[in-house]
């Protein structure tokens, strides 16, 4: 099962909402002004929406665009089985590990295909510069996160597919460390997540996909007994986000497909921002087993591979990416950052 890079997950931005809290809550205590610009390229480029997906809406299983799960049954398949794992390294910040674990299958009577994906993030503890200078006794960050998505869709036509997903449960904590100790905690829980995604195939070769998309998550960041808050303090908040994006794909012959996705953000109050990512790139077919592709990521040049092993009625798809420069606006903030994932997909 031919899978994109995983490199620009959106797992990463769900911490960046946590992150605003604890920055707005942690300089308020040295009397800094709210979040600058480049904070907010911090929010843009290193962190993204809590739904840990690929920034893809046309083609990949682990895509934003729930809809494209009933495209297992082209394969002639009913049943899959993925486990994911990989690592994003900022030379300046933390080293983050994700794993993932998800299962797609045919639903009977009714039609259609289910799946249900878990993820979990975690880091190690690092100093950052994020909050202060290089001359300046640094904060160590550390963050956790765990999530459940549940997505239905269904063939309507031989031209158009419908999907929705939804997240039942979502949990990202990030925590700041001074030199005494905790410092400052935030936390973000979904009330409710949810997109609604579509596919058109008009004519073979070709595929468009569009999604679209509502998160409600409530905001709280806490201050501890390290924190330098003159006085120890609770703040919470709720953050309305919308997602909306677009993809193509063409396949001008046999084996050979060039794909690109955008989406966009729109963060009401607190953080009031707007974000667009986008990617695009190429798959190769080069065998019968072997697979490879590379493009562009938000600015970061990634390539990857498939190895495809079919065994008595299953296929297993052993698959590697490597993304450098994953979050390149964030250099100043984290250092240089490049993604390392792999997975395996056995179908049937």
């Amino acid at each position: 099962m031919k899978e994109q890079p995983r490199s620009t997950r959106s797992w990463l931005y769900a911490l960046g909402i946590t992150a605003v809290l604890l920055l707005a809550s942690y300089q308020r205590s040295a009397a800094q002004s709210a979040l600058d610009v480049t904070q907010g390229e911090l929010v843009k480029s290193t962190f993204g929406v809590s739904s840990y997906l690929v920034q893809d809406v046309i083609q990949s299983l682990s895509g934003f665009n729930p809809a494209i799960i009933a495209t297992l049954g082209d394969l002639d398949a009913s049943y899959s089985f993925e486990v994911d794992g990989g690592n994003t390294n900022f030379r300046r910040g933390p080293s983050v590990w994700i794993d993932a674990e998800m299962g797609t299958a045919a639903v009977p009577v009714i039609g259609g295909y289910f799946k249900i994906l878990h993820m979990g993030v975690n880091s190690d503890w690092h100093h950052t510069p994020l909050l202060g200078s290089e001359n300046d006794p640094l904060p160590t960050l550390d963050m956790h996160g765990q999530a459940l998505e549940l997505t239905y869709a269904r063939k309507m036509s031989d031209w158009l597919t419908l999907g929705f997903s939804f997240d039942p449960w979502s949990s990202m904590d990030a925590t700041f460390h001074s030199e005494d100790g905790p410092a400052t905690k935030g936390t973000v829980r979904n009330n409710f997540e949810g997109r609604f995604g579509a596919l058109l195939s008009p004519i073979d070769g070709l595929r468009f996909g569009g999604v679209y998309g509502y998160i409600n998550e409530a905001l709280t960041t806490r201050a501890l007994p390290a924190s330098p808050l003159p006085e120890l303090a609770t703040v919470h908040a709720t953050q309305h986000t919308h997602i909306a994006g677009g993809g193509a794909s063409y396949s001008p012959w046999n084996g050979t497909t060039i794909f690109g996705s955008w989406i966009h953000y729109w963060f009401e109050e607190p953080l009031h921002l707007g974000i667009d990512t986008n990617y695009f790139g190429l798959s190769q077919v080069l065998a019968d087993w072997l697979i490879v592709q590379g493009g562009y990521m938000d600015k970061g040049a990634y390539g990857g591979a498939d190895i495809i092993v079919p065994i008595d009625g299953f296929t297993a798809d052993l698959g590697v990416t490597y993304t450098w420069h994953s979050f390149e606006d964030n250099d100043a903030l984290f250092g240089h950052s490049d993604t390392a994932y792999a997975y395996l997909n056995i179908s049937f």
